[in-house]
């Protein structure tokens, strides 16, 4: 499952909410894992579910139990949105003939939601996404920006250029700390697997935390006109 499907998640933040809340929020967390102020080590879920490296004491079930209360306090507490994008990598390469760049098709769909979301608000916003190298940074950048100057069925580029701040995404590393897209990736997966549930590609769930940050984000998607499907949450073939 995990080499079929690419997901990316993007989360909606006011600056005001980010300052707040998020960042309290995601400091505490990342307090369970340094002792010196110096040495804080970015939040990556899957280093932390191995308690791998930093993330040791989180196989301290004191700690552990702390953690997941403040993570669904994190996820459930704060005023945000969730847009995810799965794609199915097998079906998109039997339907077409010359594939899309799946992260780049995946990063597209979330922008037009994104801008979706800013219309309806009469608001403007930007865009920051994890850096993942430089030659892919660039692929990326050169996406986004035909985007930016180009229309879509679902945002016409007059709407894109209004409600977009500029045709530059702010790319930042993981040893950056960026709050807001450390709290993405704890999303990540539980938003994955909630969109394969969604479309029926799970048949069910297990009874574990997943599930509760499932459960408890459900309010938390970008329902546009139509509902969540398909909007904050899209499967894409």
């Amino acid at each position: 499952m995990a080499q079929r499907y690419l997901s990316l998640t993007g989360i909606i933040l006011k600056q005001e909410v980010y300052q707040k809340e998020v960042i309290p929020k995601i400091e505490k967390i990342r307090s369970y894992f340094y002792e010196d102020y110096d040495d804080k080590p970015p939040l990556h879920l899957s280093d932390i579910m191995a308690g791998k490296d930093n993330f040791i004491a989180i196989k301290d079930e004191t700690i552990k139990q702390s953690f997941n209360q403040d993570f669904l306090s994190l996820v459930g507490d704060v005023d945000y949105q969730i847009i995810t994008v799965v794609i199915d990598k097998n079906k998109h390469q039997d339907k077409y003939l010359k594939p899309f760049h799946p992260y780049h098709w995946g990063l597209r769909c979330i922008m037009e939601r994104y801008c979706s979301f800013l219309l309806s608000k009469n608001s403007s916003g930007d865009v920051m996404a994890e850096s993942r190298g430089k030659k892919e940074d660039r692929e990326l950048q050169e996406a986004f920006s035909k985007f930016y100057a180009s229309s879509s069925d679902f945002a016409s580029s007059i709407n894109i250029q209004l409600r977009l701040a500029n045709n530059k995404i702010k790319f930042r590393q993981k040893i950056h700390l960026i709050c807001g897209l450390e709290m993405a990736d704890l999303l990540a997966l539980s938003s994955k697997i909630d969109v394969l549930k969604a479309y029926n590609h799970i048949d069910h769930l297990s009874d574990n935390f997943t599930a509760q940050v499932i459960s408890v984000i459900q309010d938390k998607y970008y329902k546009g006109n139509t509902g969540v499907k398909g909007n904050g949450k899209k499967l894409l073939p």
